[in-house]
């Protein structure tokens, strides 16, 4: 399935408790956000996800996010962490389900085939 399906909790009855919620529950979503910091550094981790804002109309709701990596050489003193900016996600809303596509990072270009 390529969908992220989120139900949303009946208690929440307006547009700005779904911003509010979405915000509170961000992890639900990460399926759905480019969070691939090895497009950075093969070693990078994400070490946290912060939503900056939520739009939400009658039929879509937009994340916009940033990530925080980090790399980790160890002896080599070469660590370092980074924010990658103003990500967005769009779902759309239907009921009390909202959908996304799910973040399918790009395949790794492999030298094997150069020769």
């Amino acid at each position: 399935m390529n969908k992220l399906l989120i139900e949303v909790p009946s208690h929440i009855e307006s547009d700005e408790e779904l911003s509010g919620w979405v915000q509170e529950n961000s992890k639900l979503f990460w399926g759905a956000m480019d969070l691939d910091a090895s497009q950075f550094d093969d070693r990078a981790n994400v070490d946290g996800v912060t939503i900056t804002e939520v739009e939400v109309d009658e039929t879509t709701v937009a994340i916009h996010y940033e990530y925080h990596y980090s790399a980790y050489y160890g002896c080599r003193d070469m660590d370092y962490s980074d924010t990658v900016e103003e990500s967005v996600i769009v779902g759309t809303r239907q009921g009390r389900t909202i959908s996304f596509e799910k973040f399918k990072p790009i395949e790794r270009r492999s030298t094997v085939d150069e020769f």
